[in-house]
């Protein structure tokens, strides 16, 4: 009877523990999910410790760390038989996962003020100064140098795609008035009546044109240095562009309010670029 008693233990114990997972791994598959999930660890790790040294929430970083969560979970329920086990997906995550790597240890972002490629209340591409172009131009050039060449030499079958972000900043100052009234003839939304609600959508949508054409200068020039390089079988997503304008761009507690209306820290703009293995 106590014999019988322990059978019928572990066989519950056993449907219990097995409830739901109907899908079993060989020896080689959980050897394979062990490895990927210390790259995976490791590279969790690292990202985050890139977080909370500069906890920029507008940084590329918080969404590459999602994504590294989100691989983490999907492979912890194949481990647990809640998912099959597939090479081809472990193929797909091991690229994802390297391709993340090569983005944090080799960073291409640049804080870049504002005044050094336009003058007050210019925005345009045509409207940069020389020494602006020789900012983004070196920018560009990183992305290709740090990011796609090293990957494009790790997978040299795969598509890339290089995604080029830019959030732009203003200051607290109100604009000329003809400049104001260029920017009310474009923008498709209601202009508030309030004098400082006024300033602070005039100054938003200045700091997203003014991101705008950074990012957009950087797009062409990287087009026209892939031409040159002549690495193939890599595109540009088209830019993310936010404006921000007036909201103070940093979250280091060691810079304390008040600031200065005209305090040229506000005036910047983010760069971000990044490559990425596309996974079919």
């Amino acid at each position: 009877m106590n014999n019988i008693i322990k059978i019928f233990a572990c066989l519950l114990f056993l449907f219990i523990n097995t409830a739901g997972c109907s899908h079993y791994l060989t020896k080689e598959q959980s050897e394979a999910l062990v490895e990927i999930l210390e790259i995976l660890n490791k590279t969790i790790v690292e990202t985050e410790a890139i977080m909370n040294k500069n906890p920029d929430p507008t940084s590329p970083y918080k969404e590459l760390s999602e994504k590294l969560k989100t691989i983490q979970d999907n492979i912890s329920r194949i481990r647990e038989g809640k998912e099959p086990y597939s090479a081809e997906i472990m193929s797909k995550y091991s690229n994802e996962i390297i391709g993340i790597q090569m983005n944090i240890q080799n960073p291409v972002n640049r804080v870049l003020g504002v005044d050094v490629f336009f003058a007050p209340g210019r925005y345009k591409i045509s409207d940069f100064s020389a020494e602006g172009k020789e900012v983004l131009d070196s920018f560009a050039a990183d992305i290709l140098e740090l990011q796609a060449k090293k990957l494009r030499n790790l997978f040299p079958e795969k598509e890339l795609a290089i995604v080029i972000k830019a959030i732009g900043y203003a200051d607290e100052m109100p604009l000329s008035q003809w400049f104001a009234q260029e920017l009310e003839k474009d923008i498709n939304a209601v202009i508030p009546g309030d004098p400082v609600e006024k300033r602070k959508m005039l100054n938003r949508e200045l700091s997203f044109r003014r991101a705008q054409s950074i990012a957009e200068y950087v797009r062409d020039h990287v087009q026209e240095m892939l031409k040159m390089l002549t690495i193939d079988n890599i595109k540009i997503d088209p830019p993310v562009i936010i404006g921000l304008g007036e909201i103070f761009p940093y979250a280091d507690n060691n810079i304390d309010p008040p600031y200065m209306p005209r305090d040229k820290r506000r005036r910047i703009c983010k760069i971000h670029g990044n490559v990425f293995v596309i996974s079919q």
